[in-house]
Order: structure tokens, then sequence, then C-alpha cells
């Protein structure tokens, strides 16, 4: 194991290996030595206190503490520290070191340290017990819990048969290192004691474990004896189980036996093969009635072992008996018989009984002839006297002898006829057929013959009895007027004149009826369902597995209907009658099941309510921009007729006929509904409806999503509404902007974005971008009215003319607007955009109506005042805005960044930035500064949108710069 000793320091001398001057603002010091068990190295660490550069620095290494004949080594600093490693150490050794350092000025060493090499250490290593024992093997092992520092080379265990075994004697070798092993030993003799030891070797020398010690096998099998079996007069069936072949082959088995105790194979023995396991041995050629000792033998190289001694007696030859019972006793014969169980070993040439007045008879006296062989047989015995006691043996020879069963007595009977029971049939609940055989009269004539029976055992003629005739011979007997499912015994019965005997007894069980069950009055009847029950007023014998109502439109129903299932037993229970139909007349019976079948009640009937219709919504379909097909199926009309049915449909989920709606017709069954004048790109939710009598009922949900039309480029897509018609328009995604020198007209890239001062360098070859405008030109001159060439003749203050009161623009039209100009980012054509008029500017402000209620919100973007617009489908989820619909509220009430913008945005909003107002070259974008220019114009002015204090539309002067923000009608 290698082991890290880090030494404290430990100062040897405090004696400088030099006397130089001491370096007061740096100090070195050792840290700590890391020195290998085993090895010839060392690490030295040293910190310096200073991270200034050290001019030299020196380490001194000496086997003397006074540091002569020391080695010098050059060493430099990482920073601030210093690891100096030093090779080809010798183990076991004690070394004196110092570091001498200077910095061009002075020089200091610190004091002599020491350490000392470590050396190597034997291996701990611990022996494992001994396992697996046999007669010339077995198993053992170690675990090495330490190397000492070195490499283990080699390991294993040695053994012997005196204490202490080394590598010196027999061992094995097992791999090498640290950590468990498992060895095993071979070439052992048998019945010898062993000793055992682990055993580790490094360069160190080899150590050893503790000692163990086993004793190998003898080498002999090991076998058990089976039990003797089939024993007979002269043969047996024995064996034996051979678990252990004692580490050598078995070359033969069997048993062997004898009349003296311990028999070997010298005796009678049987040859039953060779190997282990379990086998079976046959004996034979044994004398009767002997005992005999026997054992089984396995054979190896090793000798012979037996197994446990067992012992058994042969028989001596007779036959083994027993004697019937006696029946059918009449009084001049009798029935028995007997069973011969074993045959001695010698054939059976005849068997029967043999009876006499006197005890014990035999083959002398009265007998049967039955035949020979062993097994059952019945004798007749005839010719007796009546009233007379007879003695009876069943009897078998052999060609030892005869041999008897146990001795019978019976006594004939007086004169009574003889009479056999037939087997009951027919059984019904109440009624079954039996009768019976009158084979003797008794010598005196039958005068009534006949059944009876009762629930008590042994019936008598005095209980229940029929009459049938007299006579002998065969007769039937009809037994009438039972209890159903009740057990009853029944005999036969024949009288004459010394009295009335009977035959033997039989039982049976009458069958089980059905139950007996009454109906319930149907209560709480609604459109779809009602309340009935029964009462089990008998189970006819049997449990009542089932019971409820069945229930029909037709009369008469049964289980094969519609029906509850309410328990089972017998007793009153409560039935509910679902999922009817409104206004239909039902018929119901209550029902009861038990194994016999089932009985139903008396009928009952009742009409349910009418009720609300049945309705389910069809899938949606066709969707466009503005339309789509649905529908549903009317599945009951409730049981009124349906006047009215369609589907409803709203921006909001469960709609109602107070939403849009369709009519598709009456009554009941499937239609199909059309869906117009819808928004495109707008979530729908539509419901079918059907209306009778009761009222208006709903199917299920559906939702769709129309399609959306395709938005215009550069604009934003958000509908909002202009006027009161509902015609709709989307804003440009940004101001209009305007390059001179060009001609060329773009939508802004961000709806916040706005020159500013930089409309004050306009004039008709300037390169950059404006956005403030006069009335109807491009801010500069008059001569960009809609489309019109530009002219550079025109000086820069041309745009006052617009200030008079007598010019007059487009008198065609009654407008000038920008629109009709082609918009690089806006689709790049001309007459796609257009300007709104003021009345349009008013109705987005004032009159729309949104989702939510609000119109607008004022607000700072991007760090840009301005009032943002929301579209008509504006939900509040969407973002939360405050002080909305407010014109005197404070921009900074709803501060968002250009992110958050995005949200509102993409959601539809317009933000129309303030971005000031010009008059000539003086630009005026200070405050809180809006002006949006509508289309509108008079004699006196035009119309513009003013953010100044509020929002409101006023009339502006056309000399003035004001921003546009265009629009693009929507057709859906």
């Amino acid at each position: 194991m290698k082991r890290t000793c880090i030494l404290l320091l430990i100062i040897v001398s405090l004696l400088a290996c030099k006397k130089e001057p001491e370096l007061k603002t740096y100090v070195l010091e050792i840290t700590r030595v890391e020195v290998e068990a085993g090895t010839t190295t060392a690490i030295i660490h040293a910190t310096y206190s200073y991270p200034a550069e050290l001019k030299s620095v020196y380490l001194k290494i000496s086997n003397n503490s006074d540091m002569s004949a020391s080695e010098n080594y050059l060493t430099t600093l990482d920073g601030n520290t210093l690891n100096v490693e030093l090779n080809d150490l010798s183990v076991a050794t004690k070394y004196y070191y110092c570091f001498e350092y200077n910095n061009g000025v002075s020089q200091a060493a610190t004091s002599v340290m020491s350490f000392i090499t470590l050396d190597y250490s034997l291996p701990i290593v611990s022996t494992k017990e001994v396992t697996s024992i046999t007669a010339t093997t077995a198993e053992c092992g170690g675990e090495i819990t330490d190397d000492g520092g070195a490499t283990i080379t080699t390991r294993g265990v040695c053994w012997g048969t005196s204490h202490n075994p080394t590598t010196n004697n027999t061992h094995t070798n097992d791999d090498q290192g640290l950590g468990e092993f498992i060895s095993s030993i071979t070439g052992l003799e048998t019945n010898v004691t062993y000793y055992v030891r682990a055993y580790a070797t490094n360069s160190k020398g080899t150590s050893y474990g503790e000692e163990r010690n086993f004793t190998t096998q003898e080498g002999l099998a090991a076998i058990t004896t089976n039990a003797v079996t089939n024993i007979t007069a002269t043969t047996a069936i024995s064996g034996g189980y051979i678990t252990d072949d004692g580490g050598f082959s078995i070359t033969a088995r069997g048993v062997c036996w004898s009349t003296m105790h311990t028999p070997t194979t010298t005796n009678n023995h049987t040859s039953d093969g060779s190997g282990l396991g379990e086998f079976s041995s046959s004996i034979t050629d044994m004398e009767t009635n002997t005992t005999y000792y026997v054992r089984a033998y396995a054979t190896n190289s090793k000798g012979t072992t037996y197994g446990q001694e067992l012992s058994f007696s042969t028989q001596d030859g007779l036959a083994v008996i027993t004697t019937n019972s006696v029946t059918n006793i009449t009084a001049t014969s009798a029935i028995s018989g007997g069973n011969i169980t074993d045959d001695g070993g010698l054939n059976i040439s005849a068997r029967g009984v043999c009876w006499s007045t006197a005890q014990n008879p035999t083959i002398n006296d009265n007998h049967s002839n039955d035949g020979s062989g062993t097994g059952e047989f019945v004798s007749n015995m005839s010719g007796l006297d009546n009233n007379t006691t007879y003695y009876l043996r069943a009897y078998a020879t052999n060609s030892k002898g005869t041999a008897y069963g146990e001795e019978r007595s019976l006594t004939t009977q007086e004169g009574l006829a003889a009479i056999t029971t037939n087997d009951i049939t027919n059984i019904t609940a109440n009624s079954a057929v039996s009768g019976g055989n009158i084979t003797d009269d008794g010598g005196f004539t039958i005068t009534a013959r006949g059944v009876c029976w009762s629930t008590s055992q042994n019936p008598t003629i005095n209980d229940s009895q029929t009459t049938n005739g007299t006579g002998i011979g065969q007769f039937t007997s009809s037994i009438t007027e039972l209890t159903y499912n009740t057990i009853y015994y029944v005999r036969a019965y024949a009288t004459n004149s010394k009295g009335t005997s009977y035959g033997e007894e039989k039982t049976f069980t009458t069958s089980k009826l059905a139950p007996t069950v009454m109906t319930d009055e149907v209560s709480v009847i609604t459109s779809n369902s009602a309340i009935c029950g029964g009462n089990v007023t008998s189970n006819g014998g049997d449990d009542v597995t089932a019971r409820g109502v069945c229930y029909s439109t037709s009369p008469n129903p049964t289980t094969t209907n519609s029906h509850t299932s309410d328990g089972n037993g017998t007793g009153f229970y409560v039935s509910n009658l679902t999922g009817l139909l409104p206004n239909t007349t039902y018929y119901v019976k209550a029902y009861a099941t038990n194994s016999m079948g089932t009985s139903y009640g008396d009928q009952k009937c009742f009409t349910t309510d009418i009720d609300y219709p049945t309705v389910t919504t069809a899938s949606v379909s066709n969707i466009t921009s503005s339309t789509a097909v649905c529908g549903g199926n009317v599945t009951s009309d409730g049981g009124s007729l349906v006047t009215s049915r369609g589907v409803c449909w709203s921006i909001f989920p469960n709609p109602t006929i107070n939403d849009s709606y369709t009519s598709d017709g009456s009554g009941i069954g499937a239609f199909t509904s059309s869906l117009s004048e819808l928004d495109d790109n707008t979530t729908y939710y539509v419901r079918s409806y059907a209306t009778n009598e009761v009222g208006t009922t709903y199917g299920e949900q559906k939702s769709f999503t129309t399609e959306q039309i395709p938005i215009p480029i550069g604009a934003i897509n958000g509908l909002f509404t202009i006027n009161s018609n509902g015609d709709q328009i989307r804003f440009s995604q940004g101001n209009l902007q305007y390059q001179a020198n060009t001609n060329l007209w773009k939508f802004a890239e961000h709806q916040y974005d706005y020159i500013g001062g930089s409309n004050s360098n306009i004039s008709w070859n300037y390169t950059g971008w404006i956005d403030l405008y006069g009335w109807g030109t491009s801010g500069y001159n008059h001569g960009a009215i809609c489309c019109q060439t530009w002219s550079t003749s025109q000086t820069d203050s041309d745009y006052y003319a617009y200030g008079s009161s007598t010019y007059n623009l487009y008198d065609q039209t009654g407008k000038a607007d920008w629109g009709c100009n082609p918009i690089s980012n806006g689709g790049n054509t001309t007459d796609q955009w257009r300007t709104l008029t003021a009345a349009e500017w008013q109705y987005v402000f004032d009159n729309r109506t949104t989702t939510s209620g609000i119109l607008y919100a004022k607000a700072t973007v991007n760090n840009v005042e301005g009032i943002i617009l929301l579209p008509d489908n504006w939900i509040s989820s969407n973002y939360t805005l405050y002080n909305t619909n407010d014109p005197l509220a404070a921009y900074n009430s709803n501060p968002m960044t250009a992110t958050q913008w995005i949200t509102l945005e993409n959601a539809g909003a317009v933000f129309l930035p303030d971005a000031g107002d010009r008059y000539g070259t003086d630009v005026n974008t200070t405050g809180s500064r809006g002006f949006y220019w509508s289309s509108s114009r008079s004699s006196s002015g035009a119309g513009c949108m003013r953010f100044l204090y509020g929002i409101e539309l006023i009339t502006c002067s056309r000399a003035y710069g004001f921003s546009v923000r265009l629009v693009q009608d929507y057709n859906d």
C-alpha cells in the first residue's frame, strides 16, 4: 500500500546555512515535505511572502546536520510558491536541508530542516476458510489488505501435513496485487489432515496469514438403503441412493440380503449398474414366512460401503381376503361376497362365501363358488330358512390352502316381502315419480304396495303414501303435493299377512321455483327519467341473483328490453329509469331472477314530460376569411315540435341566439348552416341550437379561426373602424418619409421613429430624409402635389404659398393626398395608400368600439412620447395599459421598451409618435407636440389631428410641416 507522509517541519538547528544580511522585505518559508514510502524521491514546498523577483534561490541538502558536504540545487519561484523535487535519494535515510536566496542587494537563508525517507514493509494477508473438501481436493484463498508500499508480485496458499507451511511447501500462484483471491488445492491424499496458510510476496519479502487445517475424505461412497416394498411370499423390491462417490467412480452397486444380520456382497446380492444416484433392486428366490435383512452397497476403487440395514418377512403363501357386508336379506336368501387383496404369491383356484348356523363356517359347509383370481366378487346365498340366524365367511383357495375373511352374521326375514325402491325421476317443484319391485312375497300374498315419503328419514306407510295395486313385480308411483326446494326421503313398501316390508331409502330434492315479485307505482316522472321499483316476496327456494325493472315503449317488456339492475335477494328495492324519451308512454314491470329463471310483476305505464330538444354541433368546414360552414343534428325534439334551429356564433365562448345566428328550418334531423360577415384571422366560437315550446337548447361548442387576409406590404396587422358603416383600414408601419433629391418615399422602419431636427434641411437637392410636410407637398415647395414632377427652379421659400387663403389645391378632388405616390417599402405602386379624412380621424379616436372598450392611451415607447391606438379586436389581456381613453393623461403613464412594444404591435396596436412640427426651417420638437395631416381641407386651412395638452381635431395652417401616417382600406 502506498503511504504518503507529510512531515511537520522540525527545526533541527536554528543556525543559518550562511550568515548573510537578512532580507527584511522578502521572506521565504518552508511549508511541508512529501515523502513516499519506499521511494527515492521527496518534494519540498515553500512560499515567498512578497511577490518581488529574487535573483537566485538555492536548495542545499546534506546527510549532516552541519550541512557539510552539501549539494546545491538552483531553483525558481512560480509566483510566490516554490516546489523542489529531489530524486535518487536513499530509503530509510535522514536528510538535512535549507534554502539560500538573495535579491541582488542582500542574502538570507532559512533554518536547517530535516526529513527521513521511508522503507518498504511486508504485506498484510489473511487466510480464508477451507471449503469444498473432497478425498483429494479442497478450496481456500486469502485477502491482501496492505501491500507494504510495494507491488505484490506473488500470492496464493501453501500447505503441508505439518504446521506453518511456507512457499517451500506445495503452494499455488494466484496472480498479483491487493484484494481477495481464491486458491484450488489439489493432489491430496485421502483421509489425511493438512495445514494451509495464505501468503503474499513483495520486494520486502513474503508474509503469511493465519493457519487453517482440514482432513480429506476417506474416499468411500455415501449410500442409503431404500425401503422394502412389494413383499410377497418369495420376492420383494428395495434399492439404494448414492449421494457421494467419495471422489472415485462407482463400479458396482445393488442390494445384498440374508437371513442373518449385516449382509454383504458375499451373500445374495443384485448388480444394478454403476455411478451416482438412485437405483431399484429386485430381491427373488426367498423362502415363505421368513425374516430377511437387506443393505444397499456401492463399490469404488477404495472399497465397498453399505447403507443402513432393513428387515422384512415374506408372506406365508395364503391369500389375504375380507368378507363383504350382507345385503338384500329375505326370508330365504341374502347377498354377500369378498375382496382378495393378495393371492399369497400363488394363483387363486377357488373363491366364494361359506355359511352355516354354527360359527366359523368352512368350505365343508354350504358355500358358493364365485370364480378365481384376486379382486372383489359377489356371492348369492339361497335356500335359507326364514327367521334363522346364519354365520358366513368369504374364502380363497390356492396351492398353500384356504384362507378365510372375517365372520359376519345375518338373520333371515320372518316371511315379509322382498322389495326394492326404484330411483326417483321426473322431479319437479311439487311432484316426482318412483315405484318399486317386489321380488319375493315372503310366501304370502301381497295385499298392498306403493311408496311412502317424508321430509324425515325412514318414512313408513304412516306418512304420505301411494297405493299401487297388489302382487309381486314392478310398479310405478306418482309422488305429489310436494313443497319446492325440499329434501324428501322415500321407500317402496309391500304388505302381506306377515306385515309390511320396505325397500331401500331413496332421497331427492324438489326443484326450485322462479321468484315472486311485485311492481311498485311509477313516481318522480321527468322528461327523461322516472323512479319505480319492486318487492321480491319469495326467492323460489334459490338465491335471487338479479332484480330490477324492465321498460319499453311497447307493452309487456322483459329483460331483453331496457332494464335496471338493483342488487339481489328478497325485499323492496328502488329503480331509477334514465335515458327516456320525452313525451313518451312507457310500460314497466319489476323482475327477479334466480337459477330457475326470471319472474315479472304486474305491468305499470306512465308518460314522460316534454323536454328541451337535443342537438349536436357539426364540425366547422369551408373556412375562409369571412365565411364558414357548420350545422348540427337535432337528435330529439324533447317531445315537442322544434320550431327553429341553426347555429349561433361569437368571438366569446358559449354563444347564444342573442349573438349572431342562422335560421335553418325546423324539426329534427341534420341541417347545414352558413356563417358570413366574419372578420379575418379571428377565432370564433359556434354552437348549434334548437328551440321547441319548452325553450332553446345548445349543442357542444366548436371553435375555429378564419383565414387571414394577406397583410399588405408595409401595413400593421390591426383593423380600425373609420365610420358608422363599419369600414375598416390598416395603418402603415411608420410615419411617411421623403428624400428630395431622388423624389423617393418610404415608411419609417419603426412606428416610434421620427427624424426631428433634420427636417430643417429641406431643399430640392437635400440628400437626407424628412418627415414633416407642408399641405399637399413634399414639404419644401408647392410643386409636389399628388405625384406631380418636382422643379429645381423653385426656391426654398415657395412653401409659404400654401399659407395664402387664396391658393386653391386640387379642386377637382377636394383633397391633397400623399398616398398616391409609390412607397418603396409599401408596395412601391401608386395609389395604394391614402390619408385619413378629418372625420375618419375623429371616428378612430372618439366613436369606435373595441372588444375591451379601450381606444387609445398615451405612452412613451423607446423613450419617444406619443399615442397608442388600439385595434377593434383589442383584448385587455394582451397587455396592461393605464390611464386609457384619457386625453390629458401623462405620457409616462405607460413607459415601455422597444421589446415590450413588440407585444402590442403584434396584437395590431399603432403608435403615433409626437414628432413635433416645422415652420420654414424652424423645427419644433420640444415638449409634447404631435400633428398629423388629414386629407380634408378648406380655403381657410386644412384638417389635422393634434396631440398638444390633449387629443383633438383642429384646423391647421397649410404653411406648417406636420407628420403624415398613411392607411390602406381593408376589403374582406
